[in-house]
């Protein structure tokens, strides 16, 4: 007969456990920050890294699907093409572009609402509203985190964006509205894109990679390229 497997013996199991709990009743504040700040150094590393291979940070957003493909290609060479010089001296005019889909309730509700096949009547996919709904908190809360890491200073936001998460809360230097510059009648592929009532907000400095004197003024000199643009 083969010899039967020991046991593992629960003794030690449970002294592992033990130790376990006792390890985080006494660290668990120390244990939280410190993982904190870990990946708040992650985050800043590759914020870093990101910012080496482009010249500047652009945020985007608004109420429409994420940029992707063929689209942000367009959209990115056009936002890069605008900065008044290639600041990295890589031989290339490129912006990081940050994209954040934040809807308003009611544009939520429409993108949920159809038209019931047998009765006729407009009908609301709950199920699909409710994740909608979470999935829209998330990405309000990511960018307000975002907003405070000071990565960038120059934003194309909805009004809702700007209403209730710029206006009286962030320190702003300038805004302009996107329909109203020869760049939005210029190009057709941002019209496509962006409403005219897409808000372009320049931001105060307040601290990260945009504290910097240098790095704000190229924020700066690039937000008055896109505002202050003619078409060639």
């Amino acid at each position: 007969m083969d010899d039967k497997r020991e046991a593992p013996e629960i003794t030690m199991h449970s002294k592992v456990f033990r130790w376990l709990d006792n390890f985080w009743y006494h660290y668990k504040w120390p244990t939280i920050i410190i993982a904190f700040f870990l990946i708040v150094g992650i985050v800043g590393f590759t914020q870093c890294t990101s910012q080496e291979s482009s010249d500047l940070t652009l945020t985007v957003a608004v109420g429409n699907p994420d940029l992707s493909g063929e689209p942000l290609q367009v959209f990115s060479d056009i936002m890069g093409d605008l900065l008044p010089e290639d600041l990295d001296g890589n031989g290339a005019k490129s912006i990081a572009l940050a994209q954040f889909s934040i809807f308003t309730e009611d544009e939520l509700v429409a993108l949920y609402t159809y038209t019931d096949p047998e009765t006729g009547e407009e009908r609301v996919q709950t199920d699909g509203l409710a994740g909608a709904r979470h999935y829209n908190t998330e990405r309000i809360q990511s960018l307000q985190t975002y907003i405070m890491t000071g990565e960038c200073a120059v934003w194309i936001i909805s009004p809702y964006v700007y209403e209730t998460m710029f206006q009286d809360r962030v320190p702003v230097s300038e805004t302009a509205v996107l329909g109203e510059t020869a760049f939005y009648q210029y190009y057709d592929a941002v019209k496509e894109q962006l409403p005219p009532d897409t808000m372009i907000v320049l931001t105060q400095p307040v601290m990260g990679y945009m504290a910097k004197q240098e790095n704000y003024q190229n924020a700066v000199d690039y937000y008055h390229a896109i505002v202050e643009f003619s078409a060639p």
